[in-house]
Order: structure tokens, then C-alpha cells, then sequence
């Protein structure tokens, strides 16, 4: 069919651009062209356009499907960006962490069940063109695991869901993952800036307790199991530094805006020209 064959073209055309801009990305990346942030940013970029490629054909996919257009369910719809996405500092086998979130208020109550049955069939039509397998392997790997009750929730949260599980059942971990979130298409729109404070709120909250022991007690976790030559995640890695800016953040961002930031190279920044 016309939306069949449609499809499939999309789908070259991500793989095309997907390989161009990482050949060209690699190329200045090993003839040192550009810092090492300005790298890591260009391949955020770039998995954030094929992204946002695949949720507008899910979309209209599944408003074909439902006969309602998909426009309307796109504008109750944020997709948050985490971990190394969400930071702006994506490497080249990266996953894509993130967590689709909508707004369960933008419909009539009757038609709210609706509603969340269509954006969960979204997701999984994104994850399905993004990281199925094929003969020029997968586009990106999609994480879905960070969103309120991981595996057990449903693909798509209500934000009403996500603001009930940050102030009810989320635990300390979850902050120092949100704080490296943001909104990653419209964040200035309406609903983004709602989630926006959402996320903020939960990340840098006014006060809380303990937050420098409970930090080392995670932080002790993950060495005990890492291996001494994990450059990353044994002592003295690149987790100590994350974890000692997301501290930072956890524990001063609700005085300091500036703090604010998800990208790690930018909250760097910021609490060096805070000290």
C-alpha cells in the first residue's frame, strides 16, 4: 500500500542520514576537527531528528489507523530525553533512553483510556522502526526502562502519573537520573514547560535529607561491581564525576538555577563558575 511503501521509504531515509552524518562526524572526530563535547552534542543531534522522524510516522500511522489525525494526539505528546541522551553526550553505541509522557487532561474523560492505548501503540511503533534488527542493522537501540514502575508500567505515562510516582514511589536513584532529563522536541511549548517543572521539581527539590550518604551508598554499589580496568566505573572513573555533579546539582540547583542543567559538560561548567 501508498503507507506501506511510505514507511519503507522513511526508513532508507533514516538509515541514509544516519550513516552520512556519522561518517562525517567520525571523520572530524578522529582527525581531532572538534572537542570531544561538540562530538558527543553532533550525535545527540542527530539521533534526536531520526527520533523525532520515527515518532511523527508513528503518529501518523496510528491516526490513520484510528481515523482521527494524528496532529492531535502529537500535541499532547512530550518524549523525554535521559541518561546519556538527555545529557547531550550520546557516544557512538549509545542506547536512547527515554520516557514518552501525555497529557491525559488534553481529552474528555470517556476517551482517556483511549488515548493511552493509542500513544503506548506510538511507542511501540517508534521502538519497531528504530531498533529492529534488519540487514543494515539497528537505527538505535531504544531504552524505555527509566519511565515511572519500568518494565511493569505501561509504554506511554500520563504526566498525572508521572507527578503521583516522583512524590510518592520514586526512589533516591531516580532523582540523580532525572537530572540529567530534558524535554527533547517543543520544549517550549505548553505541555513541555509543564513536564519541564515536573522533572525540576523532582530533581531539585528545596530539601532533602541524607542525599550525600544515600549518593555514596549508590556510588558504592556500582564499584563493588565493576572491574578495576573499567575506565568508567571503578574508582576514579567517569562515574565519580557524574555522580559528584549530579550530587551537586541534587543539592543546590533549587537555590541555583544555573545549576539547572542536564548536559554534562554545561552543569560542569555551572558549578565551576559557582564555587
Amino acid at each position: 500500500s501508498a503507507r506501506v511503501l511510505a514507511a519503507a521509504d522513511l526508513l532508507d531515509a533514516l538509515y541514509w542520514q544516519r550513516d552520512v552524518e556519522l561518517l562525517r562526524i567520525g571523520l572530524f572526530d578522529v582527525s581531532e576537527r572538534t572537542p570531544l563535547p561538540e562530538t558527543l552534542r553532533e550525535l545527540c543531534v542527530v539521533a534526536e531528528v531520526i527520533l523525532e522522524a520515527a515518532v511523527q510516522q508513528a503518529l501518523r500511522e496510528e491516526g490513520q489507523r484510528e481515523g482521527v489525525p494524528g496532529a492531535r494526539y502529537g500535541g499532547a505528546l512530550c518524549v523525554v530525553g535521559l541518561g546519556k541522551l538527555g545529557s547531550r553526550a550520546l557516544n557512538y553505541a549509545s542506547d536512547l533512553d527515554i520516557v514518552f509522557v501525555y497529557d491525559a487532561q488534553a481529552f474528555p474523560e470517556a476517551e482517556r483510556g483511549v488515548a493511552q492505548s493509542f500513544y503506548s501503540r506510538v511507542v511501540r511503533r517508534v521502538t519497531d522502526l528504530l531498533a529492529t534488527a534488519r540487514e543494515r542493522g539497528t537505527l538505535y537501540q531504544i531504552d524505555l526502562r527509566l519511565r515511572p514502575h519500568g518494565s511493569k508500567s505501561t509504554l506511554a505515562v500520563s504526566l498525572d502519573e508521572l507527578k503521583h510516582y516522583f512524590g510518592n514511589e520514586a526512589q533516591f536513584w531516580e532523582r540523580l537520573a532525572v537530572t540529567r532529563s530534558r524535554i527533547l522536541f517543543e520544549p517550549q511549548s505548553e505541555l513541555g514547560r509543564r513536564v519541564t517543572r515536573v522533572l525540576e521539581d523532582f530533581a531539585f527539590p528545596k530539601a532533602l535529607l541524607d542525599a550525600a550518604a544515600q549518593t555514596r551508598e549508590i556510588r558504592a554499589r556500582v564499584v563493588a561491581h565493576a572491574a578495576k580496568t573499567d575506565l568508567k566505573r571503578a574508582a576514579g572513573g567517569l562515574h565519580d564525576v557524574e555522580f559528584l555533579v549530579e550530587f551537586l546539582q541534587l543539592k543546590h540547583a533549587a537555590k541555583l538555577p544555573s545549576l539547572r542543567q542536564p548536559g554534562m559538560f554545561e552543569a560542569l561548567e555551572a558549578c565551576r563558575a559557582e564555587r
